[in-house]
């Protein structure tokens, strides 16, 4: 359950203005809404960010092939009862059996909204025109689910589902089931527009000349560098490098921008380089930055590396640059990529 208060929002550009716009339209003609992308696209965020705006809670389910129609079922009515937004992500993970079956339980609540739509003020309490009297809105309505139990139907309540069409392992929907969902193609967003505002946000004043710089080496990196599985040029990586980026400018007064961004970027990609490529990547980063090659593999020693550590992680072979590149990026992220000998050379960490 996301929490609907003081969040920060999504930037307005026209790509969330259009889920916008076709979410509502959809929640309107008591639909559903079905946007479809690739991965990091942000159609699970931009469900959240209009729920927020519209103060609607929204409780996002991972699908997974594990779920089951009782499942499946629970949750619609669930969502009905309480009138909440659902967003299904991944919907098509499902099994095909269990999409066949979801399809009649959601049109269940669809059929009892449209009911409601078609009385009076749809259902909801308003002031006639013509004689000025006010109406009260309709108390109690229900609705039989598909297992045949009788379910209260609360104002507002619909559906999400994300969808990653063409990944291995998704299911192709039942027509039955796409037409109780207004689809919504979401594209690759504008990265430069998005990371200059992002940085604004963190506290930069140059922040249009270092998104034109980003975007440009992240372009130039996703363009150069092999596929590989720890690689990741897309909003959340960019994300956490500038939230990295923000808390840097902030601990210390008169900093230079430029650096700060820079160090950050370093910190955060150097050390999850392949070895064998890592100085295309330093050629890029140096490029951008106007710094030459020993400054951008030069890692910036860390009070929190205690000394102790540095002499146990010497013992183990590990020289103190390979140290200090490990603990930035565990300092950066949860997770440190580990590619293994046997199936990848390894990372410049290792």
């Amino acid at each position: 359950l996301s929490y609907a208060a003081s969040v920060p929002l999504l930037l307005p550009t026209l790509l969330p203005d259009r889920i916008y716009i076709t979410a509502t339209q959809a929640c309107w003609l008591c639909l559903g809404t079905a946007p479809a992308g690739p991965a990091g696209t942000g159609k699970t965020e931009t469900t959240k960010d209009l729920s927020a705006q519209l103060g609607k809670p929204v409780y996002v389910f991972n699908c997974s092939p594990e779920m089951d129609y009782r499942t499946m079922g629970d949750i619609f009515k669930g969502l009905a009862a309480s009138g909440s937004w659902g967003c299904f992500d991944e919907f098509n993970r499902l099994v095909p059996e269990v999409l066949s079956v979801c399809s009649v339980q959601y049109k269940c609540v669809t059929d009892a909204q449209r009911r409601k739509s078609l009385l009076p003020g749809r259902g909801l309490e308003y002031i006639d025109k013509a004689t000025g009297e006010k109406h009260p809105p309709v108390e109690r309505w229900t609705f039989v689910a598909a297992d045949g139990v009788e379910m209260p139907l609360e104002e507002g309540t619909s559906a999400f589902i994300t969808m990653n069409p063409g990944y291995i392992g998704r299911a192709e929907l039942p027509e039955s089931l796409k037409a109780l969902f207004r689809p919504i193609t979401v594209v690759v967003p504008d990265r430069q527009l998005i990371m200059e505002n992002m940085l604004m946000a963190e506290g930069f004043v140059e922040a249009k000349t270092l998104a034109k710089k980003f975007a440009s080496l992240y372009f130039l990196l996703e363009d150069l560098l092999s596929p590989q599985k720890h690689y990741d040029w897309g909003l959340r990586a960019i994300k956490s490098v500038l939230v990295v980026a923000g808390s840097l400018l902030r601990a210390e007064e008169g900093q230079v921008e430029s650096n700060v961004l820079f160090r950050a970027l370093r910190d955060f990609n150097v050390p999850k380089i392949l070895a064998q490529v890592c100085g295309a990547a330093v050629l890029c980063l140096s490029s951008l930055t106007k710094e030459d090659r020993g400054h951008v593999l030069a890692i910036t020693p860390s009070p929190h590396v205690g000394n102790w550590l540095v002499s146990a992680l010497r013992e183990a072979m590990l020289c103190q640059a390979t140290i200090l590149r490990l603990h930035c990026e565990l300092r950066q992220c949860c997770l440190c990529p580990l590619p293994c000998h046997d199936v990848m050379p390894p990372c410049r960490t290792w």
